[in-house]
């Protein structure tokens, strides 16, 4: 019984893993596009339009590298602009803060 139960094991894990990985190379990219837009929205209700430009924008940034991601274009994906916006939204944070 044992045997029977390791073998069915054996055979069921592989298929669950892979039901869990299958999705679009790009679904990260755009679940983290998805938390921008809150944070954007938030930041807006809270009267920091600046740091909302920045949010939607790293959203945006992230939708495209999602759509190269999807389609195996890894190495096409720019993230020279996103990392200057975070950058920047790092900065201006730390000035409000005083």
């Amino acid at each position: 019984m044992k045997k029977i139960f390791l073998f069915l094991l054996i055979i069921i894990l592989p298929v669950g893993v892979i039901a869990e990985t299958s999705g679009k190379g790009g679904d990260d990219f755009r679940n983290t596009a998805k938390e921008y837009k809150v944070k954007a929205t938030n930041a807006m209700s809270s009267g920091h339009s600046e740091n909302a430009a920045i949010y939607t924008r790293l959203s945006d940034i992230k939708e495209e590298a999602a759509k190269l991601a999807d389609d195996g274009k890894w190495s096409d994906i720019d993230w020279s602009e996103y990392h200057k916006l975070n950058g920047q939204l790092i900065n201006h944070s730390k000035t409000h803060k005083k």
